[in-house]
């Protein structure tokens, strides 16, 4: 149970991340892009967000087979970059199948469903 636990904080962190940063590239950011991660020794898990054609979004966490929504809510795309829940807009990048949000020296890549 304490794995579980702390697998869905590190999943609610990174979903808090991926708010917090944003995008803006030429190709369209619809769809589900997926990151994972190892959070301990013989477990991974991963983060979804999918991005709907109306504005919204929801991201989903996994880990050890387990599947839950970690959030939801609406994004707007300005001038090259996003802001999800009206937070600051940030830029982001789409290289084929790759979506990459950066701010303050950090990045994040993920990676097309």
């Amino acid at each position: 149970m304490k794995k579980f636990l702390a697998i869905t904080a590190v999943l609610v962190t990174l979903a808090l991340i991926v708010t917090a940063c944003g995008g803006g590239g030429g190709n369209s950011i619809v769809g589900k892009w997926e990151i994972n991660m190892n959070v301990a020794e013989g477990v991974s898990a991963s983060l979804v967000i999918e991005f709907k054609s109306d504005n919204t979004y929801v991201t989903t966490g996994s880990s050890n087979g387990i599947s839950e929504q970690v959030g939801s809510g609406k994004y707007e795309i300005k001038d090259g970059k996003i802001s999800m829940d009206g937070s600051e807009f940030v830029p982001y990048t789409i290289n084929g199948n790759k979506l990459t949000f950066s701010q303050d020296g950090i990045s994040l890549e993920l990676t097309r469903k």
